[in-house]
């Protein structure tokens, strides 16, 4: 690879090191400067003195806040060009080294529909030795490739990858009607695949098209969100009016003077959602318990209104799989909104909590800062992680998911600012009571 690919690539991927980097280094700094005035005895001639902690706090803070505004512009602005130009390289890469990625003995998946395994690969020659190659795009497109050699060359002006196989055998699924399943197998000495990649490449492809959820800022975020909401919204719409339909024909009749209308409590609230109780509400539903209609035409409308039911109900589940799924796509990116406020705010929680552990502890040597720093960061980036992972699962909210680390630390620092300004009342009234 050319030296300047490297360096490029070693400098977008930096970005995402320095929005960790820069809380953690407030917090060892706050833990060693703070504990060293502490450790020197000079808050306590500070505090004899009467000067309030927060007088000896606010010149950092205010550094802190302006780190805090640095962050939060580095990581909507820079971060995601930083992360869409780390994965354009990575693509580069891709084509200039096809098996770059390819392990020895790991499969790979990189390929929508084909998964690669390679005993061995020759990363100089991009040659891959006892290959399985298995291909699922379909039931009609099922095979399962075997070669003792393969070759992989990309050609980038048709962006595509093409694989050369060796010495090997093909078997494929033969679609069938009935229960039994045909293979046909074959053999080759020579077999050619050509995989596109046009939608992995977003150096020769428009990038808004390939942007995803950390390579976007929070505007472009925020419109993905109103635009699967506005899906969300369309989704429940058909799926209303459809049910309407259902409703005002099960309810149907052409004699009304012998039909009683009632309403529909009948149905559970909790198998149906509340604007489809409504309409059903609204509609009426035919009371069939009257002997002026005909029996006939009473099974006949109770038998539409069961399959009518039977479908409302299928379409009720791929209505709730649809709206989940779509929900889980807003947690997402709103888990990526909250973060590029969250993780930027930390700074200042870590200047609270390492200054005032600083000063209560009377510490200022490297070991205890850095045991301090690693203990407090490593609690926040776990919050952060698995607040992230139990977002994108809607265990929890994408706000109290990104927040909660900065909550418990925040709510940490806020008690140990009181015990400070508590030892300093306690300092004024002993000193009040002392004979003078």
């Amino acid at each position: 690879l050319p030296l300047i690919t490297i360096f490029e690539l070693i400098f977008s991927n930096l970005a995402s090191l320095i929005v960790l980097a820069v809380p953690m280094s407030v917090l060892a700094a706050s833990l060693l400067v703070y504990g060293k005035i502490s450790e020197l005895n000079e808050y306590t001639a500070l505090r004899a003195a009467g000067v309030h902690p927060w007088h000896l706090l606010q010149p950092v803070f205010f550094v802190a806040v302006l780190l805090f505004f640095g962050m939060m512009y580095f990581s909507n602005v820079i971060l995601p060009q930083a992360n869409l130009e780390a994965k354009r390289l990575w693509t580069d890469i891709r084509l200039l080294k096809p098996a770059f990625d390819v392990q020895p003995g790991v499969f790979y998946e990189g390929i929508d529909g084909y998964t690669f395994l390679a005993r061995q690969v020759d990363n100089q020659t991009d040659t891959l030795y006892n290959i399985t190659l298995y291909r699922d795009q379909g039931s009609s497109s099922r095979a399962v490739f075997r070669a003792a050699k393969g070759h992989l060359v990309s050609e980038p002006h048709r962006q595509t990858l093409h694989l050369q196989l060796f010495d090997g055998n093909v078997t494929r699924w033969i679609p069938q009607t009935n229960q039994n399943r045909l293979l046909e197998q074959s053999s080759f000495g020579m077999y050619s695949i050509r995989f596109d990649i046009s939608n992995l490449n977003p150096s020769r492809t428009n990038p808004d098209d390939v942007k995803n959820d950390r390579s976007m800022n929070i505007a472009e975020l925020k419109q993905v969100i109103d635009s699967v909401r506005a899906d969300i919204s369309t989704q429940r719409s058909v799926f209303d009016r459809k049910e309407n339909f259902y409703v005002r024909n099960i309810t149907s009749y052409t004699k009304p003077a012998d039909t009683v209308t009632v309403s529909a409590y009948i149905i559970s609230p909790n198998t149906l959602p509340d604007f489809m109780i409504q309409n059903m509400k609204n509609s009426g539903i035919a009371f069939l318990e009257t002997n002026a209609i005909p029996a006939t035409d009473r099974i006949n409308m109770m038998r539409n209104t069961i399959e009518s039911l039977r479908s409302s109900r299928l379409d009720f589940e791929n209505l709730a799989l649809n709206l989940h799924w779509r929900q889980e796509r807003i947690a997402e990116y709103q888990v990526e909104v909250y973060k590029k406020y969250a993780v930027p705010f930390v700074t200042i929680v870590f200047f609270l909590c390492g200054a005032t552990i600083g000063l209560l502890s009377k510490r200022g040597n490297l070991g205890f800062a850095a045991i301090t720093s690693a203990i407090l960061s490593t609690i926040y980036w776990i919050s952060i992680i698995q607040g992230e992972k139990w977002a994108d699962r809607l265990f929890v909210s994408p706000l109290g998911g990104m927040w909660g680390g900065n909550m418990l630390l925040g709510a940490l620092a806020i008690i140990l600012l009181l015990i400070l300004i508590r030892e300093r009342l306690f300092s004024n009234s002993i000193k009040h009571l002392s004979p003078s």
